[in-house]
């Protein structure tokens, strides 16, 4: 009889053992900040707001999440969390969908047992990638001021033109969005061409322009970005 006990006993701790090691939780405590990514604009955002911070915790550390497939070979993800204590990183936690209930985390997809993570959290805290863009423009356009070149311009604000170029297709439907509109003919307008074109691939696409203007580059080149799908 004890040993028929003591083999039920044997068996239930396996049983817990195994299920246990199927799911994650999460821990996430003394965070003071989280680099929220979007992972289809590229638009990212560091958040210390202890309020938001928590809010962008609570999802994980309040649910049970199932081990599935690895994650090692997925390329595409929605939003990626990288959760920090002063400079040291913790966790980095991607959420796959919109839908929010899968995440990968250390080479493995999670599912959430029960619920799901509110993507539209991620959205409202990200800027809007329209006003990213109108934004950057704005700084490049700053200075050298009233230089009779394009590039300085761009070489003084590299980082805010790569981010630009960086959004792809994103920044391309905008800025067709603008020259379609028309009147493009001030150096805002210069600068989304040279965005337009190095998006697009640059001299392996396009020839050497005599335009004056950038909405005078784009009317010239309106059949080749139509031939190439754009927009889309």
């Amino acid at each position: 009889m004890k040993k028929i006990i003591a083999l039920g006993i044997i068996l239930i701790i396996l049983s817990i053992a195994i299920t246990g090691c199927g799911t994650k939780t999460f821990n996430l405590k003394n965070i003071t900040k989280v680099e929220l990514a979007d992972g289809t604009t590229g638009n990212k955002i560091e958040i210390t707001d202890p309020n938001t911070i928590q809010e962008l915790i609570q999802p994980f550390n309040n649910n049970e999440f199932k081990k599935g497939e690895s994650s090692k070979n997925h390329g595409g993800w929605s939003y990626r969390l990288k959760f920090y204590q002063g400079d040291k990183l913790t966790a980095s936690i991607v959420v796959h969908g919109q839908d929010g209930s899968r995440i990968s985390f250390n080479d493995s997809f999670y599912d959430m047992n029960d619920g799901v993570i509110n993507a539209d959290t991620y959205k409202n805290l990200l800027p809007n990638t329209n006003d990213l863009i109108e934004r950057n423009l704005a700084i490049i356009t700053t200075s050298p001021a009233y230089h009779s070149s394009i590039i300085p311009y761009i070489q003084a604000h590299q980082a805010e033109y790569d981010e630009i170029v960086a959004l792809g297709d994103t920044a391309l439907a905008y800025i067709i969005s603008q020259f379609e509109i028309g009147g493009q003919t001030d150096l805002r307008g210069w600068i989304m061409a040279f965005a337009c074109r190095d998006i697009l691939g640059g001299d392996d696409i396009f020839q050497p322009s005599a335009a004056g203007t950038g909405q005078e580059w784009y009317d010239e080149n309106k059949d080749i970005i139509k031939a190439m799908g754009y927009p889309k």
